[in-house]
């Protein structure tokens, strides 16, 4: 008898020892199987940007960059018909344009930037103008321009809104700025076709001339910090300051309004990379 309670004193008591051990492993095993971790993905929320880009301007030929002219010129003695310019017919498409920005994500639609831009465009030979001269009858003589390169640098503020959120992998925006620029002087030599210098001088004094610019174009996410993109639109640029002094000295008083124009209005065409953090 006392041999029996031993035994099932010594059974229940290895039963309680192996049920402890094996207890807690058992109930943190279930738990792992009814409740499994899940791992949360990483935000992609940065709020700074840089982008760098670079493109060309097209003119739209809706303002001119030198006005035509007819009038009298020396006493009487020539008479000038003098042909107007637009920056299409001067620069043609020569112009090209890197500009670079810093940003910051105001909102899942809206952020706002700085610009900062340098354009530059070879000029074109011109002619068509003409000057007419009485020796012993009327000679005329067909003039050929010769203008200075287009040289400019200036920033601009401005706001960009995103039609789809941030999350969207391509996002067609619209964007506002304005700002300055200052564009270097530029010069014009005129001569005659027997390769005489009909003038040569200034036409433009250096100039700093104010920007706005409204412009359409869609954003392309590659990867959370980086995306491409390309937009158009217009920008419109106030008058350069014009260089009478020299059209004066050289005898042409009578046309010295010929440099009251320089506005600009021209569609900027852009492809960007961007850089978010």
């Amino acid at each position: 008898m006392k041999t029996k309670l031993m035994f099932s004193a010594a059974f229940l008591t290895s039963g309680f020892l192996i049920s402890s051990f094996a207890g807690p492993a058992s109930m943190s095993d279930y738990s792992k199987e009814k409740n499994p971790v899940v791992e949360q993905q990483p935000v992609c929320d940065p709020r700074w940007y840089i982008s760098i880009g670079a493109g060309t301007d097209f003119d739209y030929q809706g303002t001119d960059f030198f006005n035509g002219a007819r009038a009298l010129a020396f006493g009487g003695a020539v008479l000038l018909d003098i042909n107007s310019h637009t920056y299409d017919s001067v620069y043609n498409t020569n112009f090209y344009r890197i500009q670079g920005e810093f940003g910051y994500v105001l909102t899942r639609h809206l952020e706002v930037f700085g610009m900062f831009k340098y354009s530059h465009a070879d000029s074109e030979i011109t002619s068509g103008s003409t000057a007419t001269v009485d020796l012993k009858g009327p000679v005329t003589f067909v003039l050929t321009d010769h203008w200075g390169d287009y040289s400019a640098w200036g920033g601009e503020l401005g706001l960009r809104y995103f039609f789809l959120p941030k999350e969207a992998r391509f996002r067609p925006y619209v964007s506002i700025s304005g700002g300055a620029t200052a564009v270097d002087d530029i010069h014009l030599l005129v001569v005659d076709d027997t390769g005489s210098t009909a003038f040569d001088g200034a036409l433009y004094d250096s100039s700093v001339v104010g920007t706005v610019a409204l412009l359409v174009g869609v954003e392309v996410a590659v990867s959370c910090h980086f995306s491409v993109g390309v937009d158009a639109g217009v920008r419109y640029e106030t008058k350069l300051d014009g260089n009478d002094s020299d059209l004066i000295d050289q005898g042409y008083s009578t046309i010295s309004n010929v440099n009251n124009a320089g506005d600009r209005l021209y569609c900027p065409v852009t492809v960007y990379g961007k850089f978010r953090f």
